[in-house]
């Protein structure tokens, strides 16, 4: 499953950006909240034939959805590296294996953020390690990059 955070004034951009709370912290605790799951009254709906039921979303099924250059207004969530891997360190601190993190969208990759072109395909490959988990030496990929 994919939580799409960037959206149009959302609940993480109004936490984040608003009410200053930290990305670690909010992004362990919403994982968290996924986890524990939350009640779906199913039976409201005769026709679903399902019973009120829990439903949860466990780490390793759980992609977090981000946005890449485009999104850094007073509307859409841009979540920047450093942040990234701040909150990542601590899922990875509590012991939590997010399945991983997705984003919107390729054709804007190397937007400039801050003065510096934004490529969230290397970001999150860094911070999920991908590369490594595929046999592809790091340094290797970075020098052949640059050539």
């Amino acid at each position: 499953m994919t939580v799409q955070l960037y959206e149009s004034f959302s609940h993480a951009r109004y936490a984040l950006r608003v009410l200053n709370q930290s990305w670690p912290e909010y992004l362990s605790q919403l994982v968290r909240r996924f986890d524990a799951g939350w009640a779906v009254s199913f039976d409201q709906e005769p026709s679903v034939g399902q019973p009120r039921s829990v439903v949860r979303v466990p780490p390793s099924r759980l992609i977090i959805g981000l946005a890449n250059g485009w999104a850094p207004g007073d509307k859409s969530l841009l979540i920047k590296p450093d942040e990234l891997r701040a909150g990542h360190a601590e899922l990875l601190r509590q012991g939590i294996d997010l399945r991983g993190y997705g984003w919107w969208d390729i054709k804007e990759e190397g937007l400039p953020v801050d003065g510096e072109p934004l490529y969230m395909a290397q970001v999150l490959g860094d911070i999920m390690r991908t590369r490594e988990a595929h046999g592809v030496d790091v340094a290797d990929a970075r020098k052949a990059a640059a050539n």
